[in-house]
């Protein structure tokens, strides 16, 4: 039939969408594994010197490491080192040949970011598309940026809990806009038991659309058995390399919210409320700007489109505006949490 072309038609579109949008990020993932520097003293010391120490026995150990604190996950770290142990194991111990292991890791990571982008280019596409967009722009030029900006260049290949945890929410964004709220759901509770628990933040906008549309029952699901799995796992991990019961992210959490005096995240630096106003501009430029001007532009043209119009064309568009905010809700949110927080680091926008 007619209609089943049209859905045979659309599905292949969207696959050769995927797979070029794919090539040119993981070109752009791979450039950042081989050429971008490690930004943060963060990756060097509480991420790539403790895997070092994983693959080869040997590796500085900072104090969030140390048992008293125990403030980095054995689990995100086991994660990686179960990465690069098959480089290590082909390439050897040898001095000269770790850098290689170094890199090789740093190229999984850029790949598997350009995986995650991808899919939310394609699933942007096919959002605009479901709203009533012949040519679906908007996703040709999110796939542009996502290549070509220096925020995604530099986070992709991050080495940093928040750079997994952007991921997963990148995830669950592509998931929501396919209407696979469980999903994203999933993806949501990785991001803040294996990565960055302060992740819940931007993931919290997904939870409350999941609890719309699914409702509450397959929404708590969908959240809570992961989230419950792997911080078992995780809680395990931690007891086991810290050798003592502790898991990492009470502890971290409980450091940076409720340690009082000034003897918090504070004791490492204050930044004024704009700070991220201007990270996100040398990020990514003009479209900083514009994804907070955009929004409510759109929201506008809505309403004062939709005056006078037909069922129909309100229907798109209160469809539209149903979609924009599922993919744009957690921006704001999280800018807003963490402008408001006296401690401010450049890798926290990496969610």
């Amino acid at each position: 039939s007619s209609s089943s072309s049209s859905s045979s038609s659309s599905s292949a579109s969207s696959r050769t969408f995927f797979l070029r949008v794919f090539a040119v990020l993981a070109l752009a993932r791979v450039a950042s594994a081989l050429f971008n520097l490690v930004h943060d003293c963060d990756e060097t010391f509480n991420f790539w010197e403790p895997l070092h120490y994983l693959l080869y026995g040997a590796g500085l150990q900072t104090w969030e490491h140390s048992p008293r604190y125990a403030l980095r996950s054995a689990l995100y770290l086991g994660a990686h080192r179960v990465v690069a142990t098959p480089f290590a194991a082909i390439l050897g111990d040898a001095d000269h040949r770790r850098v290689f292991v170094f890199y090789a890791t740093r190229v999984v990571l850029g790949l598997a970011s350009a995986l995650v982008d991808a899919h939310l280019c394609a699933a942007t596409r096919r959002a605009a598309v479901a709203g009533g967009e012949t040519d679906a722009r908007i996703a040709r030029v999110l796939a542009a940026l996502l290549a070509f900006s220096a925020g995604p260049f530099v986070a992709s290949t991050a080495f940093l809990p928040s750079s997994f945890a952007g991921a997963c929410v990148a995830f669950a964004a592509a998931s929501a806009l396919d209407g696979a709220h469980g999903r994203a759901c999933v993806a949501c509770s990785l991001a803040v038991t294996l990565g960055w628990p302060f992740a819940g933040v931007a993931a919290l906008s997904f939870g409350l659309v999941a609890w719309r549309e699914i409702g509450f029952a397959k929404t708590f699901v969908a959240a809570v058995a992961p989230a419950a799995m792997v911080a078992t796992a995780s809680r395990a991990a931690d007891s086991t390399f810290y050798g003592k019961p502790t898991w990492s992210v009470m502890n971290i959490v409980r450091y940076n919210v409720f340690t009082g005096g000034g003897n918090g995240a504070e004791l490492y630096g204050t930044e004024p409320w704009w700070y991220y106003a201007r990270t996100l501009v040398n990020a990514f430029s003009v479209a900083a700007p514009l994804s907070l001007i955009t929004p409510a532009c759109a929201l506008a043209a809505a309403i004062v489109g939709g005056r006078g119009a037909s069922a129909t064309a309100t229907a798109t568009t209160r469809a539209r505006v149903k979609i924009l905010t599922r993919a744009y809700a957690p921006f704001p949110i999280a800018l807003a949490f963490f402008s408001a927080l006296p401690h401010k680091e450049e890798r926290f926008m990496y969610v």
